[in-house]
C-alpha cells in the first residue's frame, strides 16, 4: 500500500524558483528586443520606438503568458512524500502545476533509522491593499526521517495540530517499524523504542 502525504506548495520551500522566471521573462524581452533592432537595422521600421508601438500586442501576450505559467507553477506546484509501506520505502516528488507528477528516487527504510518530530517557527508576511504587511508567526511541525546518526533525511509528514503529533507519530513508527526520537532543544535527542507488529 502507499499513502501519500501533502507537505509543502513549492513557493515556502524554493523561493528562488520566483527568481527563475523573473530571469527567464528578462532573457525573451532582451531577445525580443533585439529581433526588433535587427528589424530596425534592415529598414523595417525607422526607429525603436516605432518598432516598439506596433508590436506592443505580442509583447504584452509573452510578458502575460510567462507571468501566468510563472504564477501558477508557484501557486500550484506542491511537494509530497510516497510511503510504501509494503516495501518499506518513501519517495519525495513535486506535482507540477498540481497536475504532473515528478518523483525522485526511492529511499529504502533500515532498522538504524528513526522518526521524530521537528518544530520550527517560521513567518510569513500578510499584504493589503495599501501596500503594507504584517508579519503573521506560525509553527511548522514535521515528522521527519532521521539515519543513524540522527541527521535529517526527509520530512515524512506535516502535522497541523500540535495535540495530535505525538499520537500521528506513534502510528506511523509502528506501521512503519522505526524507532522514535524526541528532539530536545535544537540537537539533543532522547531515543524511544517504537512498538512493532509481528505475524
Amino acid at each position: 500500500m502507499i499513502i501519500r502525504n501533502r507537505l509543502d506548495k513549492v513557493i515556502k520551500t524554493r523561493a528562488p524558483e520566483g527568481v527563475f522566471f523573473c530571469i527567464l521573462l528578462l532573457i525573451v524581452l532582451l531577445s525580443y528586443l533585439a529581433s526588433l533592432i535587427e528589424k530596425c537595422e534592415k529598414g523595417y521600421y525607422h526607429d525603436l520606438l516605432e518598432a516598439l508601438l506596433l508590436n506592443t500586442s505580442f509583447l504584452a501576450m509573452a510578458i502575460w503568458i510567462i507571468f501566468f505559467l510563472g504564477f501558477a507553477y508557484l501557486g500550484f506546484t506542491t511537494t509530497y512524500i510516497d510511503i510504501d509501506t509494503a516495501n518499506k520505502r518513501i519517495k519525495y516528488g513535486t506535482k507540477i502545476f498540481g497536475i504532473i507528477c515528478k518523483g525522485e528516487k526511492w529511499t529504502y527504510l533500515t532498522s538504524d533509522m528513526k522518526i521524530g518530530l521537528k518544530e520550527a517557527k517560521k513567518n510569513y508576511r500578510e499584504y493589503n491593499y495599501m501596500r503594507t504587511y504584517a508579519v503573521i508567526p506560525y509553527n511548522d511541525l514535521k515528522i521527519v526521517l532521521y539515519n543513524n546518526k540522527n541527521k535529517e533525511i526527509l520530512p515524512i509528514k506535516n502535522i497541523k495540530r500540535k495535540k495530535n503529533a505525538e499520537a500521528e507519530l506513534k502510528k506511523l513508527s509502528e506501521l512503519l517499524e522505526l524507532n522514535t526520537v524526541k528532539l530536545i532543544g535544537r540537537k539533543k535527542m532522547i531515543r524511544r523504542n517504537a512498538s512493532r507488529h509481528h505475524d
